[in-house]
């Protein structure tokens, strides 16, 4: 490590050390302010430009038309100079009271406020510069990336190289990772050179121009003290974070085997969890956020041109030494400990109201019980009907005669060997198809089943989930799924789902009383405000606030795909309405345990699994 960066370290320390109450303080101060203030921006931002579309959501597909648009370049260079900015309000504020200790002054939150609050704009046009830059930096190797995904993995539907792994996977993966590395070593050497601009604009009154230029010149000889200090901080965040969650588990595992499971103080100890889960949160997020700083005043200071400063207000030195050590009395210790059990049995309450009752959720057989019989024949429909699944979810597009068939990928490649594509082939043609050896010997008999086939099989034993899937070579299919579905009685015994969301509008308005949901992995803006009867989204969207915001609009959730007991008692715990997983069975012992559970057990198990202390068993007679 470079000499400066070692002294700037120990400078760093030293100046938290005599400013840690000040650091605080405004820390919370502008956290408080960014989130009164500054975040209603962004939601505002965000559906300003969501509208623009015409809609209230943009998910999944049509993400990339946006983002290509001029419209939604704009958003992103709005929106990331937004975020960017209230990042730099805090640091900003942070850096004034550092810059203060630093030259023996105590600068006072709101000394700190009022002079970042003087520079609001040039601190958002400053963002703003760096976003786009980083943007125009960037582009070339994103472009490159794209290239490079379309001309070795562009042929076929992108599970078919995650599932098979055939040498263009690796290709394509060795080539997008060097493309991407260099891009982020590109992105990351012009990066080292802004870091400074936020300090000189504050302390030398710059523009935001200059201060990005005067900012990459003084880096320019200190690229490699720049480089050590980012990397140390990170380190710290690191360690801080790791410290934090390891602190949390353990205090758990202790608390839950000192208090027993039957206890009346499990209520009063859930909620010691939580507050000490969030006060070490906060502590490790201030620490590293002082830290950042702190070091890069320090390398500031190290940098900076000689002539007058402009920074944090002068105060008289003297106030340093004016605090007053505080040791508490035996009275205030004793109202301390009463105020923090009663904290946290408010927060347990709280916590409680939060945690699901007796769950009414559904099991859905992802593709059939796919984790049993290959994925989406009439086997795996049978196995799902047997191991007690609600519903079967299965995939359909169209052949090249108009059939609509049950199948997921958009060829065979993967499961039959075959390079055929699904819109060549004839019906009578996939019957020659063995889609269930790759999968074990004993279902070599199972062929692409119609959907009128699977349908039959269905009819009255279990209900069925349709996704429609698009590879951009349907003619009719939603057309088709209707007539098929009127045709055969079933529209009470079937929903249907898909990612494009103008075939669910559409769907909508021609069957109404049809149930029609729109599948998602991401959306920008709020998805519970789309038109659609239910939401199927990855598990990563199902928060807590998503699905309270869902059942608010009278929507309901489903969720995919859930593959592991700890994931499927998360689902459960928040309310989702429907586990859509590979395996029926598990989730079916999931929702038993759950329900075997007492309020305060579910309190315990809900926490557990937010700072990641859970492991559940899936064994069928529930003794694991």
């Amino acid at each position: 490590m470079p000499q400066s960066t070692s002294s700037i370290f120990f400078r760093a320390t030293g100046d938290f050390g005599r400013a840690w109450r000040q650091l605080l303080i405004t820390d919370i101060v502008f956290r408080a302010v960014a989130f009164v203030l500054l975040t209603p921006v962004m939601g505002l931002l965000l559906r300003l430009f969501v509208a623009t579309t015409g809609r209230s959501v943009v998910a999944d597909t049509d993400l990339v038309s946006f983002f290509v648009h001029p419209i939604g370049i704009a958003a992103l260079v709005v929106m990331g100079a937004v975020s960017l900015a209230i990042v730099g309000f805090g640091q900003a504020g942070l850096m004034i009271v550092g810059f203060g200790a630093a030259h023996g002054r105590a600068v006072r939150c709101g000394e700190a406020l009022a002079h970042v609050a003087s520079r609001w704009r040039s601190i958002l046009a400053l963002t703003t510069r760096i976003v786009a830059r980083a943007l125009l930096i960037a582009a070339p190797f994103l472009a490159a990336a794209g290239l490079v995904f379309v001309w070795l993995l562009g042929e076929r539907d992108i599970y078919f190289y995650i599932s098979t792994k055939p040498p263009e996977l690796w290709l394509a993966a060795g080539l997008i990772g060097s493309i991407v590395l260099a891009g982020g070593l590109a992105l990351g050497y012009v990066a080292l050179g802004w870091l400074l601009a936020l300090p000189v604009m504050m302390f030398e009154d710059a523009r935001p121009a200059d201060a990005l230029a005067v900012a990459g010149d003084r880096v320019a000889g200190r690229r490699t003290t720049t480089a050590f200090l980012l990397v140390g901080w990170l380190l710290l965040g690191m360690v801080l974070s790791s410290v934090a969650a390891a602190a949390v588990i353990v205090l758990g595992h202790v608390a839950a085997a000192l208090v027993g499971p039957d206890s009346s103080l499990l209520l009063v100890v859930a909620g010691a969890m939580l507050l000490f889960w969030g006060v070490a949160n906060f502590v490790s997020t201030f620490v590293s956020a002082a830290a950042s700083a702190l070091l890069l005043v320090g390398l500031y200071s190290e940098t900076r041109e000689e002539g007058p400063q402009h920074g944090a207000p002068e105060r008289d030195p003297a106030a340093l030494d004016a605090r007053r050590s505080w040791t508490p009395t035996r009275t205030q210790l004793v109202v301390g400990l009463v105020a923090a059990v009663a904290a946290s049995a408010l927060v347990g309450v709280i916590f409680l109201q939060g945690v699901s009752g007796d769950s009414n959720a559904l099991v859905t057989a992802h593709r059939g019980a796919s984790a049993w019989a290959p994925e989406n024949t009439l086997a795996a429909v049978e196995r799902a009907i047997v191991d007690g699944a609600d519903f079967v979810e299965i995939d359909v597009q169209e052949t090249v005669d108009g059939r609509v068939v049950v199948f997921h990928d958009d060829g065979f490649k993967r499961l039959a060997g075959i390079d055929l594509n699904i819109w060549d082939a004839t019906y009578a043609e996939l019957q020659d198809i063995d889609v269930g050896s790759w999968f074990a010997p004993e279902f070599a008999d199972q062929r692409v089943p119609s959907l009128e086939r699977l349908l039959e099989t269905a009819r009255g034993r279990i209900k069925v989930n349709i996704e429609l899937k698009y590879y951009g070579h349907e003619v009719r299919l939603e057309d088709r799924v209707v007539e098929i579905v009127e045709e055969m009685g079933m529209a009470s015994e079937i929903v249907i789902m898909t990612f494009d969301y103008d075939v669910v509008q559409d769907l909508k308005a021609r069957r109404p009383e049809w149930e029609i949901g729109l599948l998602s992995a991401v959306a920008l803006g709020d998805l519970t405000r789309a038109n659609a009867d239910f939401f199927a989204v990855s598990t990563r969207m199902a928060t807590p606030a998503f699905v309270r915001a869902a059942r608010r609009a009278g929507k309901g959730v489903k969720v995919w795909t859930v593959n592991d007991p700890v994931t499927a008692f998360a689902m459960i715990a928040r309310g989702v309405d429907d586990l859509i997983a590979d395996d029926p069975v598990m989730i079916r012992n999931v929702l038993r345990r759950h329900a075997e559970m007492s309020e305060v057990e579910r309190l315990i198990a809900d926490i557990a699994i937010l700072i990641g202390a859970l492991a559940i068993d899936d064994d069928e007679d529930g003794d694991g």
